[in-house]
């Protein structure tokens, strides 16, 4: 059953690539390309919890078909396929324009963070920092609508909480999000980039938080869900969300960091609070990262258009756990560094210290050396 519903998946999408331009050639654009990320690590781990080890994989395999048309319109059908022989959807949403903005329909990433709207094709690490991945959103069905200026970017969205395993007959469950930016100042050489989000969701099939620890080789990720550290606790109602962001550039040097917080009150009456933070810096050779903001694209660091471009960079993230007198606690530091061989070829080699605790006793710690080749067409 699993190889037909991916077949019917895989068949959709070619479908809607080679349809398209047959039906409405005059009036429809095509554009198909993907990406392929390889990575390999090497992992010294002093584990209490879990069991890391080193290895390879594809952390990433994607196709997409893009376009517009009728001047209105523009869509985008994006698939990824894993390890495991799975095929999911990733980006599938139509986009009008209309009432100054953009309306968007369909499956895409909520207007939440600024390193989570930042396509992994162009994050200064290989791995997003732990509390982007904890207190995300992700890319769910839902309907929203952007607008712009010239320096504010603004979305809002209201999402389904059920997830593609989630049972048919089984209320969904609804969120709402909101993302602000406010951009003074972006030129070619400088940039300053302020933003904040909020979301709030009913309780759905939110039972926690659970991330690693920037390795994805990880087997197991930290566990401060529903009967795993903390405990078996339920929600009273869904969490609510909030984001702080600031970025940087100043000639080659580039500072990126954000503020995410969760709370949600239990049936017992104890508050489950998360939050942390990351600091990105980041030194570039042969080319000004300012030039590849946007605005437009949601006050994001988009693609370099150069070649033969070094980087170097250093993040510090954390995130702690709380629910009552338990409390998880997790903290790392990333030294990588990037080869920008073209605007569509990329390689990195990081070192990763990490290390979490329960209630002041070490329950992880692993020293990662981890690579990338990337390749996006």
């Amino acid at each position: 059953m699993k190889t037909l519903n991916n077949l019917a998946i895989a068949a959709a999408c070619s479908a809607m690539v080679f349809t398209l331009p047959a039906t409405a050639a005059d009036k429809f654009s095509v554009k198909v390309g993907g990406r392929v990320q390889f990575d390999a690590a090497l992992v010294d781990s002093e584990d209490d919890l879990l069991e890391n080890f080193s290895g390879s994989e594809f952390r990433r395999v994607r196709l997409f078909a893009s376009g517009a048309g009728f001047d209105r319109l523009e869509y985008k059908v994006q698939i990824d396929f894993d390890q495991g022989g799975d095929i999911g959807f990733q980006d599938v949403y139509l986009r009008l324009k209309a009432a100054g903005g953009k309306f968007w329909l369909g499956n895409f990433n909520q207007p939440f963070g600024m390193e989570e709207l930042t396509s992994s094709k162009y994050t200064d690490f290989m791995e997003r920092s732990m509390a982007s991945q904890a207190i995300d959103l992700g890319r769910v069905r839902s309907f929203g609508y952007s607008t712009n200026s010239d320096s504010v970017w603004f979305m809002a969205s209201v999402f389904s909480q059920q997830n593609d395993e989630g049972d048919g007959d089984q209320h969904e469950g609804v969120g709402t999000a909101a993302r602000v930016v406010y951009s003074p100042v972006h030129t070619d050489s400088n940039v300053i980039h302020l933003g904040a989000a909020v979301a709030q969701r009913e309780e759905g099939d939110f039972g926690g938080v659970r991330y690693r620890t920037n390795y994805h080789l990880m087997d197991n990720r930290i566990d401060a869900r529903n009967g795993r550290l903390l405990g078996d606790f339920t929600f009273e109602e869904g969490p609510t969300q909030y984001a702080l962001e600031f970025a940087g550039a100043w000639g080659p040097v580039t500072a990126k960091a954000e503020y995410l917080g969760l709370t949600a009150d239990t049936d017992g009456g104890e508050s489950y609070e998360v939050d942390g933070a990351y600091l990105n810096l980041l030194y570039t050779l042969g080319f000004n990262p300012a030039k590849a903001y946007s605005v437009s694209k949601g006050g994001v660091f988009d693609r370099i258009k150069a070649k033969n471009v070094w980087q170097f960079g250093a993040r510090y993230d954390f995130l702690n756990t709380e629910l009552g007198a338990n409390e998880v606690e997790s903290e790392s530091i990333t030294l990588g560094t990037t080869y920008i061989l073209n605007p569509y070829t990329r390689f990195k080699g990081e070192v990763v210290f990490a290390e979490s605790e329960l209630n002041g006793s070490d329950i992880q710690e692993d020293t990662v050396l981890q690579f990338r080749t990337q390749i996006d067409f």
